[in-house]
């Protein structure tokens, strides 16, 4: 997990899942300075799934994680 200050998380949901998000440092357009990270958590499963992107934005992240789940 990247070590990100407390500011740039943020609680999110994916496929109605409980998830945290942290954002990258710096977003334009589709340019990201920093990384993306999404954690997601399946109470049913009890399994919880990651991603993490280098250089990415969050959306970009979380469709990944969207893309996973389905």
């Amino acid at each position: 997990m990247p070590a990100a200050p407390q500011e740039r998380w943020t609680p999110a949901q994916v496929n109605a899942l409980p998830a945290v998000l942290s954002r990258p440092i710096v977003s334009v357009g589709p340019k990201a300075f920093g990384d993306c990270f999404v954690a997601v958590y399946d109470p049913r499963t009890d399994v919880k799934t990651t991603v993490w992107g280098a250089a990415a934005n969050e959306s970009v992240c979380l469709a990944v994680a969207q893309a996973v789940l389905q």
